[in-house]
């Protein structure tokens, strides 16, 4: 918002209240917190669209990107991927499950943003995908944050070698 952009869409899997309950949400919460920084948004210019999509899931990001488009909204010019999830353990003592959970956010729904993009949004100006350092720098209990920031970090230049925003 502070360079320029007017219109954002903030997807995630929780959503938060209708905005004619949010004066009654505690502002202490969790959701109290993101209406918050919602507000700071709106007050700087930004006209804000709020969708409660896991990015994981195909059919869900289909059907927002399709009922967005049948809906006659501009077109999405740029996409930041920060999904994530945190479940910290050694390797050793990590589940199926808590693998899962993390690869889902961040490989699941980065690498459904790359295939859908071509398709569904052609035009896009750029296609960020937040990794981190742990891929490289990995700390004790993240073996699993490793590895999602790993393939992201390969998907933008798989993306990038396909001459496609990343």
């Amino acid at each position: 918002v502070d360079q320029g952009a007017h219109r954002l869409i903030l997807m995630g899997r929780t959503p938060l209240p209708p905005r004619k309950q949010w004066a009654s949400v505690d502002p202490n919460s969790r959701s109290g917190e993101r209406i918050a920084a919602v507000r700071r948004l709106e007050a700087q210019g930004a006209a804000v669209h709020l969708a409660a999509v896991d990015v994981g899931d195909e059919a869900q990001l289909r059907a927002f990107l399709a009922d967005y488009a049948a809906e006659g909204w501009p077109p999405i010019r740029g996409v930041v991927h920060a999904a994530g999830a945190v479940r910290d353990r050694l390797l050793a003592n990590l589940t199926w499950s808590e693998m899962a959970e993390v690869l889902h956010a961040k490989v699941q729904g980065g690498w459904l943003l790359a295939e859908l993009m071509p398709e569904l949004l052609p035009d896009l100006d750029f296609f960020v995908l937040f990794s981190s350092i742990g891929s490289v720098l990995g700390q004790p209990g993240q073996g699993n944050y490793a590895a999602a920031n790993a393939f992201l970090d390969a998907l933008a230049r798989r993306q990038r070698s396909r001459g496609q925003a990343a």
